[in-house]
């Protein structure tokens, strides 16, 4: 009886040390797949773009795969957040699935933010990386607390590349939209304050909600003649907003953001409207140069990636598409580097694998060769260096992008980094 009792003892030692541990122990699960949550689209004003973004995840994953982290094959869930809320979505993913990584986190993070730090104190999961972060205030993450690393430099500096552009074109005078949501009237917040630190009469800012027309509120814009519009809002928003401008009569100029890259948006606002406007651009992100997006397009044009080039609409320049790449590749290397999924080794690792002074890679298969040969590694991606700050802020190369009468977007200049932080810096100063 006294060896039955001690034996279940022993067992529940047991049980509880992998129950209690934070995040997965190297080598657990014999192989288990590491099971990644993605907070996705099929319904709300978001719905074009759940396949879209599954599509650039499951590219990515492609690669990973092939050796994936630990040994163990990561594996893509999808669920939509457009009905039941980003929030009710995640605590899906982490109590019921027991997911590893949960991404495609957004604005609506602060409506769960303090039961999923509370968990991850709990239980050391998940890890968060996500594209869409850049929503979410510079002064959260990055830490083995909140392990929230961005795939893309905050939102609101897409209102400074904005405001630049705009004065180095001349313009003098601005009405700026943004849709009604957090990050979008973030932004158009920004845009106001920016401009009119850099001399640009701000005419108007207007709030507009997801509709299928803006006749009145663009009436009441041109009516104020404006040099320019600036906007922030979906793609199919942003388009309907361009085509409404032009039907009150306005042909001046006019930026939007990364919403405003992809063919949605141009099919929206016509190519009648975008023609007649003096230019139709948007405040993005460019690729960084051939050592790693050349193995990158590769990728896209291998026969065996079809169904995916099909998923993205054959955008292989979205900032998005390029984004996702990067994020995903720095995590699963970090993973690696980190020899678990415990968040404050993952979180140590994302800024080690992605900065000086280990050996330049540019593929997730060259930086897992050179971890396994013992060396330390430094990814630079197809968006740039890709380094990060304390609190999990990424940077990127700044770009306006140019719609052209036929369709085709093209890159029209760089932006200076230096440029976008010393305006952020003098707003956060006027503060």
């Amino acid at each position: 009886m006294k060896k039955k009792l001690m034996l279940l003892v022993l067992v529940f030692a047991l049980s509880a040390t992998f129950l209690f541990a934070g995040g997965d122990q190297e080598g657990s699960g014999d192989g288990d797949p590491i099971l990644l949550g993605h907070l996705t689209t099929y319904t709300g004003p978001f719905a074009n773009y759940g396949v879209f973004f599954d599509s650039a995840i499951d590219f990515a994953l492609r690669f990973i795969n092939e050796n994936p982290p630990l040994g163990r094959e990561v594996v893509q869930i999808n669920k939509d957040i457009g009905t039941i809320g980003e929030s009710t979505v995640a605590k899906q993913f982490v109590e019921q699935d027991g997911i590893t990584i949960l991404t495609g986190i957004a604005a609506d993070y602060y409506s769960y933010r303090e039961w999923i730090v509370e968990y991850i104190g709990e239980n050391g999961l998940p890890l968060m990386p996500s594209i869409h972060a850049g929503s979410i205030t510079a002064d959260i993450g990055g830490t083995a607390e909140e392990p929230l690393f961005r795939g893309q430099p905050m939102d609101d500096n897409q209102a400074l590349i904005a405001s630049l552009h705009m004065l180095d074109e001349g313009v003098k005078s601005v009405v700026i939209f943004g849709v009604d949501r957090e990050e979008m009237v973030m932004q158009k917040e920004t845009a106001g304050k920016a401009c009119a630190e850099l001399g640009i009469e701000v005419l108007d800012e207007v709030t507009i909600q997801h509709s299928m027309t803006y006749t009145a509120e663009a009436a009441a814009a041109v009516a104020l003649n404006p040099d320019g519009i600036i906007l922030f809002g979906q793609g199919e928003t942003g388009g309907t907003l361009v085509k409404n401008l032009f039907e009150a009569g306005f042909t001046g100029k006019i930026c939007g953001e990364t919403n405003s890259t992809n063919e949605e948006f141009f099919n929206t606002a016509t190519q009648e409207a975008i023609t007649s406007m003096e230019f139709v651009r948007a405040a993005t992100y460019a690729p960084a140069g051939p050592d790693a997006t050349d193995p990158y397009y590769a990728g896209w044009n291998d026969p065996d990636n079809a169904d995916v080039l099909e998923g993205i609409d054959n955008d292989v320049n979205s900032t998005y598409v390029l984004s996702t790449y990067d994020i995903l590749n720095a995590a699963c290397l970090a993973i690696e580097a980190a020899g678990s999924t415990d968040p404050g080794a993952w979180a140590e690792a994302m800024r080690s694998v992605t900065s000086p002074p280990g050996k330049k890679v540019y593929t997730y298969l060259q930086g897992m060769e050179a971890l396994a040969a013992g060396e330390e590694i430094d990814y630079d991606g197809v968006t740039g260096t890709f380094e990060y700050t304390a609190t999990g802020v990424v940077n990127g190369i700044y770009a306006i992008a140019n719609w052209e009468d036929d369709g085709v977007l093209t890159q029209h200049t760089i932006i200076d980094a230096d440029r976008v932080a010393e305006l952020g810096l003098k707003l956060v100063g006027a503060e």
